[in-house]
């Protein structure tokens, strides 16, 4: 039937609503519009009057080429979370001098906290012993136990426990002053449950919580996730006063993964807010986009270096590949990124900063990772989760210590 039709298009332009001063059928009766095989009787008067166009001659293969190649062409169809350039796959180092050019002195103090093993210690504190896994089961005055070939063990005794079951929940611990580790960890429970996805992308945005934001344009056009906001309200007051009083000559240190990443983020930059006396500082794994840029650059005004935000990846096979999670929600709805992130490969333990590479500024949107769910999927079980973002950093502790010479080059 398909077939018929276009022969009938074909033979009869009338019938399609075109009219030539030289057709053969004009005047004739429109809707009377011949069978197929009537068409093909049809066919051979009409094609006897009328000038058919002269044959072109196919064009020889380079003569085709040619023409392909000065046609336009369409724009490359992006390679979403992932990179295959030079600039991505090299100048990695196993040091953090590349993070920081500016302020050297900033990036040698958290390679000191990375060679002890605190960021290490951070991140296992925010993941095996947080409130939904073992820190659920504990109690205050516990110890917690954090193990690393090569080294003694570190050990981190728990100070209290604020919103202990809810969807937000923080866990502070004290460092083994003992063995040198003057550090209070503030660490944030992941996303517990998926009923969470909903309200967060959902929320919008809202003003800052602070009354003693700095009086300029940015601090007045910042805004924030209104769930993170308000979700951080609910256990504010208690986790300050915990943070002030234990963190009395120490550096209290914010750290999560994932949702707790964001709320690592906006806890440090609400604490320097209210009490610069505090040594303020977060490290953070695979944080989403929680501000707009406005507040992105708020961030980067109060804090600076003290926020070291990693997003995890691999960098092995003549491809980069890293986790999506840190390029959502969209700019197109007026979520920035928080500056400075750097890259950590599980694969090498390197480092690279995200600058480096173009492909991770570029924007995605939802319908980016409805379109590529699988490599989506994919790469949110490979780089999301904390079992490769607890290999990146045991690598990064072990290079930074000359214990792996045999580790993969950078």
């Amino acid at each position: 039937k398909i077939f018929a039709r276009i022969i009938r298009l074909a033979c009869l332009p009338a019938a399609a609503g075109l009219r030539d001063a030289g057709d053969p059928l004009e005047g004739a009766d429109r809707h009377n519009v011949p069978s197929v095989g009537e068409t093909w009787q049809f066919l051979a008067p009409w094609t006897s009057s009328v000038q058919m166009p002269p044959l072109v001659a196919l064009p020889t293969p380079s003569e085709a080429q040619t023409l392909l190649e000065a046609s336009p062409q369409p724009p490359p169809r992006p390679l979403f979370w992932q990179d295959r350039g030079e600039h991505s796959l090299n100048h990695w180092r196993r040091d953090l001098l590349a993070w920081r050019r500016d302020e050297p002195e900033a990036a040698a103090a958290w390679m000191s906290l990375l060679r002890r093993g605190v960021l290490l210690n951070a991140l296992t504190l925010a993941t095996r012993f947080s409130d939904a896994e073992l820190g659920g089961k504990m109690r205050a005055g516990h110890f917690a136990v954090v193990r690393r070939p090569g080294i003694g063990p570190m050990y981190s005794k728990l100070v209290a426990k604020i919103g202990h079951g809810r969807d937000t929940a923080a866990i502070v611990w004290s460092g083994n002053e003992s063995v040198g580790d003057n550090t209070l960890y503030v660490t944030f429970t992941y996303m517990r449950r998926l009923g969470m996805l909903r309200p967060i992308l959902t929320a919008g945005m809202a003003p800052l919580w602070v009354s003693a934001l700095p009086h300029t344009e940015e601090a007045r056009a910042a805004r924030i996730n209104a769930y993170v906001a308000g979700q951080l309200d609910e256990i504010w007051p208690r986790l300050k006063r915990v943070a002030t009083t234990a963190g009395a000559g120490r550096t209290v240190l914010f750290s999560g993964i994932s949702y707790g990443a964001v709320l690592a983020q906006a806890a440090a930059l609400r604490l320097r807010l209210e009490d610069r006396s505090v040594d303020v500082r977060a490290a953070t794994w695979n944080g989403f986009r929680w501000v707009n840029s406005a507040g992105a650059k708020l961030l980067e005004a109060e804090l600076r270096s003290r926020v070291l935000p990693f997003v995890v990846s691999e960098h092995g096979g003549g491809k980069l590949r890293w986790d999506p999670i840190p390029q959502g929600p969209s700019r197109a709805h007026g979520w920035e990124c928080v500056p400075s992130m750097l890259f950590v490969g599980a694969d090498s333990g390197c480092f690279k900063p995200v600058e480096e590479v173009p492909a991770f500024n570029a924007d995605t949107t939802p319908m980016d990772a409805l379109r590529n769910i699988r490599r989506f999927l994919r790469y949110c079980s490979r780089f999301h989760m904390s079992e490769p973002a607890i290999t990146a950093m045991v690598q990064a502790t072990n290079n930074l210590d000359g214990r792996t010479p045999d580790a993969p080059p950078c």
